[in-house]
């Protein structure tokens, strides 16, 4: 149900990639590179649990980048990519943004209730 996804190291970003960062103007490649999934064989389901359906034929391509910024913090970005060509006129790409705290002082885990 889950697909199956192959993972490869992209040294730099391709230049007209689909997700509109061109180089030279844009920021730096991160360094080593970005983690790319390519996960195809998907069940159909729900991009969103209110919205567009995927079917098998659908293909999810992510990218996983770490990026230093000069103020010394770090940021984690995950980039998904679905193509189906079933539901979608096109691509639909999304992007989650996470910035790297300092310390733990944040992190306060629950027991889940049962």
């Amino acid at each position: 149900m889950q697909g199956d996804s192959a993972a490869d190291r992209q040294r730099t970003l391709p230049p007209n990639n689909p997700f509109g960062i061109n180089f030279p103007g844009g920021p730096p490649p991160p360094p080593g590179g970005s983690l790319r999934v390519v996960t195809t064989n998907l069940s159909g389901g729900w991009l969103r649990r209110n919205g567009v359906p995927y079917s098998e034929k659908t293909t999810v391509t992510e990218f996983f980048d770490r990026f230093p910024v000069p103020d010394g913090s770090e940021w984690f970005v995950v980039t998904t990519q679905v193509v189906d060509p079933e539901y979608l006129l096109g691509r639909l790409v999304t992007s989650s943004h996470f910035r790297r705290e300092p310390d733990a002082s944040k992190w306060a885990p629950k027991p889940c209730r049962t």
